[in-house]
């Protein structure tokens, strides 16, 4: 499989994407506040501008449509990050009441497993 333009058309899709990727590139970077991991999404939005180019009309403004493509991906890219960013954190509360509960608990389920052993 070769990744270089066959046709004409590929071609002037290469052009137009190699003409605006500073400005694709300048646009997902202000999006994502001096975030170092724009790069990243630049590099995605490339991909998925390719892949979608079947999809692009020549002769209409290719920069809009790159846009919104790198914002979408932005989006996506930020919505993956707070989702693994998240984690459950206990009130200060809710620990200690564990703190007292878990010994006891744990002591149980140490009996229940060595009498599962046993059997």
């Amino acid at each position: 499989m070769s990744i270089l333009p066959q046709t004409e058309s590929e071609k002037q899709f290469v052009s137009l994407l190699t003409q605006y990727q500073a400005d694709i590139c300048g646009y997902i970077m202000s999006l994502m506040a001096g975030n170092n991991e724009a790069h990243d999404v630049l590099q995605e939005t490339n991909v998925i501008l390719w892949d979608k180019r079947e999809h692009f009309e020549l002769g209409t403004n290719f920069k809009a449509w790159a846009f919104a493509i790198a914002r979408f991906t932005t989006m996506n890219y930020q919505k993956k990050r707070r989702r693994l960013a998240t984690r459950l954190e206990f009130s200060d509360s809710l620990i200690e009441k564990i703190s007292y509960e878990a010994p006891v608990a744990l002591t149980d389920g140490n009996e229940r497993l060595h009498h599962l052993a046993r059997r």
